[in-house]
């Protein structure tokens, strides 16, 4: 067999053992109550930015772009990019995703912001953790296109409708060298 013929095949096998470039996410999500805390879901996710979820909501001063990705356990994590000219703080948040069994499609309430500190690094405003964020200019706009967990970083959850301030039901846990991509030219 010429070098050439061997060549080739040597490309073709490794082209298709060699997965796609993507990314990871590391994640614990915890039900917490009045018996204490369980898991519900610990994993390492490896994902393409395209697995992530899109959607512009509809109405009245709904300008933004919620992106998301699914974890396990009925839950997932995200963002709403609102493409302004400069990003100063980000909101990020965690939700149930329902089954199309249950009654109740409430999917909880999270909110998370983090401020710019310095450059591409921002900050947890109630708590603590860095994050470093890449972004893209599409049509004179700043959005989001990857963020990386600088820190082990806690998000909170209430699933339930009616509730205190600052009770929760649910924690999820980013680790530290996580990431959350999306498709660039959103």
């Amino acid at each position: 067999m010429s070098a050439l013929v061997r060549g080739f095949l040597l490309a073709i096998a490794i082209a298709t053992v060699t997965p796609a470039a993507g990314e990871m996410i590391s994640y614990e999500i915890c039900a917490l109550d009045a018996s204490g805390r369980r898991t519900i879901a610990s994993a390492t996710k490896d994902y393409l930015p395209q697995e992530t979820v899109l959607s512009e909501p509809s109405g009245p001063g709904r300008a933004f772009l919620s992106k998301e990705l699914v974890l396990g356990g009925g839950f997932a994590v995200g963002l709403d990019d609102y493409r302004e000219p400069g990003v100063s703080g980000i909101g990020f948040w965690m939700h149930r995703v329902p089954s199309p069994m249950e009654t109740d499609p409430y999917v909880g309430f999270s909110w998370e912001w983090f401020d710019r500190s310095n450059g591409p690094i921002f900050e947890k405003r109630k708590g603590s953790g860095r994050i470093r964020v890449a972004s893209e200019r599409v049509k004179g706009v700043e959005t989001i296109v990857r963020v990386e967990f600088l820190d082990d970083i806690v998000f909170q959850m209430n699933r339930h409708r009616k509730h205190e301030p600052g009770e929760y039901s649910h924690e999820m846990l980013i680790r530290k060298g996580s990431a959350l991509a999306f498709p660039t030219g959103t």
